[in-house]
């Protein structure tokens, strides 16, 4: 509003009247003080933050000051208005570089969580292998074991085997000698006898 009347001053020619505005926002009063378009603004800060914590805490039922001083407002003229410029287009350069920065480090962040959970899947992984190596190394030497213990019953079997073959041959030999002295003797003393029945 006072840009307006300051214009519609300088269309009418009167320089005389001196223009103040009420807002000195960087882009629109201090730079229309600046630009000379009018003659001093009022920066006043608005204390926007600590209104909304009030706000807050008497929707929470919690206690606040019911009286909060807000800081004096200072003006701005062409003395200072330049200066205000040059400050406010640092604060936002250093806003920039604040917000990159964390940017930046949101994005660190995500790799170091990224990361350390691909580290942890990578311990649990090789963990699991190292189990499923020791399950196989024990299932291989039980298998070891046991064939081992068969082999040796097989040879006890096939000494068994071969000691009762042996006794199979000599039963047999001794049956096929009792065999031919029965029927030696048999025969020995059917001779006589049918000698002696034929007398």
């Amino acid at each position: 509003m006072a840009i307006g009347a300051s214009e519609t001053v300088r269309r009418l020619g009167r320089d005389d009247i001196k223009i103040i505005g009420i807002d000195a926002a960087p882009e629109i009063g201090i730079q229309a003080v600046a630009d000379t378009l009018i003659d001093a603004t009022f920066l006043y800060p608005t204390e926007g933050h600590r209104i909304i914590q009030t706000a807050l805490a008497i929707l929470k039922g919690k206690p606040y000051n019911r009286e909060t001083i807000l800081p004096a407002s200072s003006a701005v003229d062409l003395s200072n208005a330049d200066i205000l410029l040059l400050q406010n287009e640092t604060l936002k350069e250093e806003t920039c570089k604040m917000r990159l920065l964390k940017t930046r480090i949101d994005d660190y962040w995500a790799q170091h969580s990224s990361q350390t959970s691909l580290f942890y899947a990578s311990i649990a992984i090789i963990i699991l292998l190292f189990g499923v190596g020791f399950l196989l190394l024990r299932a291989y030497w039980q298998r070891s074991r046991h064939q081992k213990e068969l082999m040796t019953q097989n040879r006890l079997l096939g000494e068994e085997r071969d000691k009762q073959a042996l006794l199979n041959s000599q039963l047999q030999e001794a049956t096929q000698s009792k065999l031919m002295f029965f029927t030696n003797v048999s025969h020995d003393l059917r001779t006589p006898l049918t000698l002696i029945s034929e007398l």
